[in-house]
């Protein structure tokens, strides 16, 4: 059991790995009113909704409000556009290598098969991924066995997530994946409890060039 102690709710006991989706449950089978998580604190750790919670701590929920809140939402949007992008130009076209968060906003560097991403692309990719903002897909996480992730993501054809999974992730680490519509990827979080969650208030501004893994005999990604 971990002992919780909930800002402005109190202190609780909960089992060992319960979520802030699965605590949002509870409380609110107490009566209490809880609106528009999109995360929480843990800690001082930004963690999301389905992350599985293994110690006590303080806890404090995050709305979009909340200054912290960002890194979810561009983190969550990163991956909105990694979908669109596959959904737009090709499942098996895409390959996905990063997409982390920035200072500024979110970037993903990704493989397009047979074409080379233009500016004049963008305004395309912003209308794809509004429409899967829409949508408002349940987002979900899962966590796999290494060899059981490594099989995901070659039948995916997804090959710098497999030489992700062989070279960076720690044996002992655990390997979760996001889902999200028709749409998966290797990610340990954080994201928000479902594209309809995201902002639609934002810009895609650039595109550029870059190195996996920053090797100059790597392929370039955009």
């Amino acid at each position: 059991m971990i002992k919780l102690n909930i800002d402005k709710f109190g202190e609780f006991e909960f089992e060992d790995g319960i979520t802030i989706k699965e605590i949002i449950q509870a409380l609110e089978g107490e009566g209490k009113k809880i609106k528009n998580v999109v995360g929480g604190v843990l800690n001082d750790e930004i963690i999301d909704v389905h992350t599985p919670i293994r110690q006590s701590g303080n806890l404090r929920f995050l709305t979009p409000k909340d200054k912290e809140s960002l890194e979810i939402l561009r983190h969550s949007l990163a991956h909105i556009m990694a979908q669109a992008l596959k959904e737009l130009y090709g499942t098996d076209k895409v390959h996905l290598g990063i997409g982390p968060t920035t200072d500024v906003g979110f970037f993903y560097d990704v493989e397009v098969e047979g074409k080379r991403l233009t500016e004049e692309d963008l305004p395309v990719i912003e209308e794809k991924m509004k429409e899967i903002i829409q949508r408002d897909c349940l987002i979900e996480r899962q966590e796999l066995p290494r060899e059981e992730a490594l099989q995901l993501f070659e039948n995916m054809k997804e090959i710098y997530k497999v030489d992700l999974i062989r070279h960076d992730i720690p044996e002992t680490a655990p390997i979760s994946i996001y889902k999200q519509c028709d749409f998966v990827d290797l990610c340990r979080g954080p994201h928000i409890p479902s594209t309809g969650k995201a902002p639609t208030s934002f810009k895609l501004f650039s595109i550029a060039g870059a190195y996996w893994k920053g090797k100059e005999t790597n392929p370039m990604l955009q």
